[in-house]
């Protein structure tokens, strides 16, 4: 049976119209899918940047909080030199008033070397040592506190920095996740805007095919 020009026409117009509309699924598939690509790339970008941001300031509190350690570790070594120099100058000017003394009491005629001038000069020398050690202790406990002081600051720096790098982790997972949701929501409606183009097109083809043989 040989197809007049109407039902030709009728048929080529279909034609157009399904290949215009499978076209028009298709181009929006596209553009979904590109749209998805983009929406991934950036949540990636987005999150590359928040880990290197937090590691960053993770590096910068941890040289600081090292330095500051550094510095009350080395105000712990001078108060260390500090006291037992100080110590040791205090032994020395108290040997030197002794000698002061015993020398005195060689020209007025005391015999120092028996009974209560004896005592007494050991009595000195004992206070003498008593007095450069806590001397020296006292320089040693401010060294002390000065060290338990560096390790904190360096405990609690170490503890910030870990912390800031794992919640940028976190932050950053949570993007690429949602990224990828996006993503795969656009890919999704990519799909379904191909199908229904598909679909459109066979419907116009069917519909032309109907009239033109109806």
């Amino acid at each position: 049976m040989s197809l007049t020009s109407s039902t030709a026409l009728i048929l080529a117009g279909s034609g157009l119209s399904a290949l215009g509309e499978f076209a028009e699924g298709d181009a929006l598939a596209e553009q979904f899918e590109l749209e998805a690509e983009i929406a991934q790339q950036q949540a990636e970008a987005q999150a590359g940047f928040i880990v290197e941001e937090t590691s960053a300031e993770a590096a910068f509190i941890r040289e600081q909080t090292g330095a500051q350690a550094l510095i009350s570790e080395q105000r712990a070594e001078q108060e260390r030199q500090a006291s037992r120099i100080e110590a040791q100058e205090f032994k020395r000017q108290q040997r030197a008033l002794f000698a002061e003394g015993f020398a005195a009491g060689g020209t007025s005629g005391i015999r120092l070397n028996t009974g209560t001038p004896l005592i007494a000069e050991a009595d000195f020398f004992a206070e003498t040592q008593l007095q450069a050690s806590r001397i020296h202790d006292a320089g040693e406990t401010t060294a002390v506190r000065l060290e338990q002081q560096a390790a904190l600051t360096r405990g609690v720096g170490a503890a910030q920095a870990s912390l800031l790098e794992e919640s940028g982790a976190i932050e950053a997972e949570l993007l690429r996740a949602s990224g990828g949701s996006q993503a795969a929501l656009l890919g999704a409606a990519g799909r379904a805007s191909a199908r229904a183009g598909f679909l459109s097109a066979g419907a116009s083809l069917l519909t032309g095919a109907g009239i033109a043989f109806g």
